[in-house]
């Protein structure tokens, strides 16, 4: 196995092409010169007119503002919108001038004052000087730094904020309505870092249909054929730098369907270690969010979505604190002492891929919790061999997520080599049923993914909560299933 500083592809790479499947010949071409692709009308999140349009609505202001305060990046925006505040002050000084002059000083004033005509001239005569001069100096002395800082918000923060919104939209609908997104749930791939080009090792069903195209044209190959002629290359770098690293990542990337269609895929990247700490694959998750931004309406109705900031200056969280360094996923950690509470078991089929890691309620939470939230969409997940059931690798989410009633000690329960359903079983009041087994191994057997209802003891208070259990089955380029994910969408309290 290579030192990571030897892998020289990414999940999404920049480069051409190398041995990839073939693309059409149809593909479309570049952005016009408006916000939309040419022959697809699909809007640009990153333009230049997205984002003059987006600063006249008041509401998507607030809420980049709320967004830079939440990141420790506002006073770009607090700049601009000062510079607002001091226009306005202008322009009230500008019409309190020319009321005075036309109701008091003007030859014709409607209240003509009882002053010498040199002292009423004198006075007409500076507020035109005024008008003239000194209010247009005051409304653009500050015209180059505002020009500079607004490159600054479009460049860096603004492409930041979309980002988070799109992700944030996201993870609500994985409680609601999926059908703007898809593969919301059950599109991921394996890739292996090992090989060169870091190839597709194993892909879903839900990939192959968000993308177009076939198993034997994705494995083996690596994920730039899915990228546009207008790919962002900021987002290709901060990709290249979370894999160097070997940090997960969320990006929003506008990349091409195999028959040519661009789709906005908002990309999640982590990496997978064994227990000797050896990277050994990449997860990649996509969602096809076109759909629900298949217009410039909207790209502006998702950047307006609101967040609840009452808490904002209060302490942040754990979680939040992952979202902002990003963690590293590596073999699940000793699970913590066990508090024993009662709940009776809940279970409830629901169709593949509904998984709910924000639901409605992420509205009233606080933002930090919310970008933590969006961030790490797909962050409580366990990847099992798919001829066992045992847990091959575990994200440090699940662990933050899931509250362990039935461990003996403060060491009693292990993820990794641990029967996914007695794993399960530690956070249960009572064993899984032999129905949810059956339901689950019947519709993995099969080579189909399934999403169940669970309750579950969760953290922080060990309260149960009913999570959404999202299973999908990984298969090679021959379609023999050989790896399964585990996706935990965030709990309903009972």
């Amino acid at each position: 196995m290579p030192p990571v500083s030897t892998v020289k592809s990414e999940v999404q790479n920049d480069g051409p092409p190398r041995h990839g499947p073939a693309r059409p010949s149809n593909v479309a071409g570049p952005l016009g010169s408006g916000d939309h692709l040419i022959s697809t009308r699909l809007p640009e999140f990153f333009h230049r007119t997205t984002f003059r349009q987006a600063m006249q609505v008041p509401i998507i202001v607030h809420q980049m503002h709320k967004f830079a305060q939440a990141t420790q990046c506002s006073e770009n925006l607090e700049f601009l919108q000062r510079l607002e505040q001091h226009r306005s002050l202008v322009e009230a000084v500008a019409k309190s001038m020319q009321h005075l002059d036309n109701d008091f000083l003007a030859s014709n004033a409607k209240f003509a004052l009882n002053l010498e005509k040199q002292t009423l001239s004198k006075s007409h005569s500076d507020i035109v000087y005024g008008f003239e001069t000194t209010l247009p100096a005051l409304g653009s002395m500050f015209e180059e730094a505002e020009a500079g800082i607004e490159e600054l918000v479009f460049t860096d923060t603004f492409p930041k904020f979309a980002r988070h919104q799109m992700s944030a939209s996201a993870s609500k609908a994985l409680g609601g309505n999926r059908t703007e997104y898809a593969g919301l749930g059950d599109c991921f791939i394996l890739t292996d870092p090992s090989k060169e080009d870091n190839p597709i090792a194993y892909a879903s069903d839900g990939f192959l249909q968000v993308t177009g195209y076939s198993r034997t044209e994705v494995i083996n190959h690596n994920c730039r054929f899915l990228r546009s002629q207008r790919i962002d290359m900021d987002s290709v770098a901060r990709i290249r730098k979370a894999i160097a690293q070997r940090e997960e990542c969320v990006e929003l990337l506008l990349n091409e369907k195999k028959g040519g269609q661009p789709f906005w895929n908002l990309l999640y990247i982590a990496p997978l270690f064994d227990e000797n700490g050896r990277l050994i694959f990449f997860l990649g998750g996509q969602v096809d969010c076109s759909v629900a931004a298949h217009s410039l309406s909207d790209v502006l109705r998702i950047l307006a979505q609101p967040t609840d900031m009452r808490d904002r200056l209060s302490t942040v969280s754990h979680t939040a604190q992952q979202a902002q360094h990003a963690q590293k996923f590596k073999p699940c950690r000793t699970m913590r002492e066990s508090l024993r509470k009662s709940s009776k078991p809940s279970i409830r089929a629901e169709p593949p891929g509904a998984e709910s890691s924000l639901l409605a309620r992420l509205d009233n939470t606080p933002l930090e919790k919310h970008l933590a939230t969006a961030y790490l969409t797909y962050s409580k997940f366990v990847i099992l061999h798919h001829s066992s059931y045992d847990i091959a690798f575990a994200s440090s989410g699940v662990v933050d997520a899931l509250y362990p009633i039935k461990a003996k000690t403060v060491t009693g329960v292990r993820a990794i080599g641990m029967d996914i359903f007695k794993f399960l079983d530690s956070y249960s009041s009572a064993s899984v049923n032999s129905d949810f087994k059956s339901a689950v191994k019947g519709s993995l057997k099969a080579g189909r993914a399934i999403s169940l209802e669970l309750k579950l003891c969760a953290e922080p208070h060990g309260v149960f909560e009913v999570f959404k259990l999202h299973w999908t089955p990984l298969k090679d380029e021959a379609g023999a299933v050989a790896w399964i994910v585990l996706t935990l969408g965030s709990g309903i309290r009972n």
